[in-house]
């Protein structure tokens, strides 16, 4: 998403027209907990939002796995298949 706006903003300075989407930064991470347990974070933190989630428990867990099984089947082309993982 970064890499995408800022090729935006730069086609926009060099062209001076065209549409550059605003970056609002946000933080996802999928942990193995072991024993079949994840941990799901989500915080906007790093964009002064208010969004958080914290979620444990086995729904992060098969998440993280089928995201690794798909990663590995694709050879880590994956596209924006991040995006559709948990939300």
């Amino acid at each position: 998403m970064q890499a995408t706006v800022a090729a935006e903003h730069i086609a926009w300075r060099v062209n001076q027209k065209g549409l550059v989407r605003m970056y609002l930064p946000e933080f996802r991470c999928v942990m193995d907990q072991g024993g079949g347990k994840g941990l799901y974070i989500y915080s906007q933190y790093m964009s002064e939002g208010d969004g958080l989630k914290i979620e444990l428990g086995e729904e992060p867990y098969k998440s993280k796995i089928k995201f690794e099984q798909i990663f590995m089947e694709k050879k880590g082309d994956i596209g924006e298949l991040h995006h559709q993982m948990i939300k």
